[in-house]
């Protein structure tokens, strides 16, 4: 239930932003759906059937929620890190010939 009401939220958040035009917002989003949506559960379930840790049935759950947990962990460490897209962080052709580019562009 978790899962699926996160997987959704970032999916109508992304499509809410893309249609306000708003591409820095819809890629982070996006990027959210993305890193939960691919999962490694079976990974994890074939590590615990290797390890001996439980079988199929006995460890899906955990499985579960490691790779959920992993990878949405992830990608929001990956959005504080780098929180604006290469794009905004490159100097513009037009910034150049008029004003010099303090730094990178910050997002609110």
């Amino acid at each position: 239930m978790v899962f699926g009401l996160w997987f959704l939220t970032c999916l109508v958040l992304a499509v809410r932003a893309i249609r306000r035009d708003d591409i820095v917002h819809h890629r982070r989003w996006m990027i959210r759906a993305f890193a939960i949506g691919i999962g490694n559960t079976r990974i994890w379930l074939g590590l615990f059937e290797v390890t001996g840790l439980g079988s199929f049935e006995s460890s899906f759950g955990p499985a579960f929620w490691i790779s959920f947990s992993l990878h949405a962990g992830a990608a929001e460490v990956w959005l504080r890190a780098f929180p604006n897209p290469p794009e905004l962080t490159r100097e513009s052709p037009a910034a150049s010939s008029s004003q010099p580019v303090t730094g990178p562009a910050t997002l609110v």
